[in-house]
């Protein structure tokens, strides 16, 4: 899938709903009759040599989240297979692990969350109380669902696009507010602060998933949105990407989010880069998504990902 030849695309308006529907048929073919979506692990962060294949829910209930975009039948009919898979996945009260040997954490947890409704044992708060167990003596979440003297103790710690996933589903709460205060002055402190980006590759990632949780779970970070618009924006190359196809995705979805996406010739050439970068057989290209564990050199991607956000962002596009 990955080395396949990107197309390009005579016109930003007029390709925008066939390249939506190239992508859904490429999705319809990955992603697997009991709804797990693929993904890749290789031992580096460029995504070449060997690699494993596996199928986490983490990586299905992003992809169903980002297809909710879509209001095609195609799309109903994935989100449908999907969910069916992330309820085949969870375990009481409500949690879900990346692998089946790993313990719970807590960004697999909120995605899922959000993406599994309905669900009873979600929609009576189940795994509420678990999920606000796992904090730190600040009051931001944790990653795994462990005491902090665990077995992956030394993995543990406080990953700011988790904290924002965590928040997206939990909402405006008590219990919410130091981790939103933390996250807020990560964002507001001055260009090149660290961004306590430990599973993530790119400043983008947390942006974007502030976005989405501002987007969600109103009010949080509202008063963030327009710094997260600037951030975003600067981001931004010469030839109007923002990075990877991936990454350009997330921003297009994030701008429109965030109600800032007005400008119609940076959105029209984030649109024009998507377009060409789309494969003869309807994905987009796999792109680094996450990492291993802080101090790894792994590397993960999903084609079937980039292709959801890609379509995601299309969507909300052609939309406006």
């Amino acid at each position: 899938m990955s080395g396949a030849t990107p197309r390009t695309s005579a016109g930003v308006g007029a390709g925008v709903g066939a390249a939506i529907d190239r992508g859904l048929q490429f999705l319809q073919a990955a992603v697997a009759a009991d709804g797990a979506w693929p993904c890749r692990e290789y031992d580096n962060r460029e995504l070449v040599g060997p690699w494993t294949e596996e199928s986490p829910p983490f990586v299905a209930g992003l992809g169903l989240l980002a297809l909710e975009a879509c209001d095609s039948p195609a799309a109903e009919r994935l989100r449908t297979r999907t969910r069916g898979f992330l309820h085949a996945g969870v375990e009481y009260p409500g949690v879900w692990r990346y692998r089946f040997y790993l313990l719970p954490d807590l960004d697999d947890t909120a995605i899922c969350s959000l993406a599994a409704q309905p669900h009873l044992w979600l929609l009576l708060g189940r795994n509420v109380d678990h999920l606000l167990s796992f904090r730190d003596e600040r009051g931001r979440f944790l990653t795994w669902m462990e005491t902090p003297d665990g077995p992956s103790a030394v993995y543990q710690g406080a990953d700011s696009v988790v904290n924002a996933n965590v928040i997206a589903y939990l909402g405006d709460r008590p219990e919410t507010r130091a981790a939103q205060c933390w996250l807020h002055g990560l964002v507001e402190a001055p260009r090149g602060h660290d961004l306590a980006l430990r599973y993530y590759p790119f400043p983008l990632d947390l942006y974007a998933a502030l976005a989405r949780a501002s987007d969600r779970a109103p009010p949080v970070f509202a008063s963030l949105r327009a710094t997260l618009a600037e951030r975003i924006l600067a981001c931004r190359d010469a030839g109007g990407a923002f990075g990877d196809a991936l990454r350009t995705a997330q921003a297009l979805t994030a701008l429109d989010r965030l109600d800032a996406a007005g400008d119609t010739a940076v959105v029209q050439a984030a649109v024009q880069r998507l377009l060409q970068a789309q494969h003869a057989d309807g994905g987009w290209p796999e792109c680094l998504a996450w990492l291993g564990h802080p101090g790894s050199t792994f590397g993960f991607g999903s084609a079937a990902l980039t292709t959801a956000c890609c379509i995601e962002a299309l969507a909300r596009v052609a939309r406006r």
